[in-house]
């Protein structure tokens, strides 16, 4: 099964929450609340798959993981607010590195005054990097239709 026949097959049918305008299927979620859609996304980085430490600095790891999030939002005209990290931590790497990661994130999200609201830390045995991020829209801003239809 591919990526696209897997969420395909995690797709619900139909939404519990009246709150939620677009789910499963597209690079970011929209939640309405009072005067503004909420918007989120989800990207995971791998050691060895997205990047290496001998190609990569720790803080540069964790700036870019940020960054693809950020631009997920940018992508539903939406302005970042929050996020949420989860992290998978090897013994092969020192707690200072993590703090390099944790940096990386810090010095962007200061850029677009975002928050830090949670996350999770477990070891493992690669290093991994999963980012949630939250941000807001103007009420039926972006046209979601318009916007499924520029997607490449």
């Amino acid at each position: 099964m591919d990526e696209f026949q897997f969420i395909e097959s995690i797709k619900p049918i139909y939404y519990k929450q009246p709150s939620l305008i677009k789910g499963v299927g597209d690079d970011a979620a929209v939640i309405r609340n009072t005067s503004e859609d909420m918007v989120t996304s989800v990207d995971v980085f791998v050691e060895g798959v997205h990047f290496t430490k001998q190609t990569m600095r720790p803080y540069h790891v964790g700036y870019r993981a940020l960054a693809a999030n950020i631009s997920d939002l940018a992508a539903m005209g939406a302005l970042p607010a929050f996020y949420l990290v989860a992290v998978t931590i090897p013994k092969t790497w020192h707690p200072s590195e993590v703090r390099e990661v944790y940096d990386g994130m810090a010095e962007l999200a200061k850029m677009f005054k975002m928050d830090l609201i949670g996350g999770d830390t477990v070891s493992g045995k690669s290093f991994s990097l999963s980012i949630t991020v939250m941000g807001y829209v103007e009420k039926d801003k972006p046209d979601i239709e318009v916007m499924q239809n520029l997607k490449i």
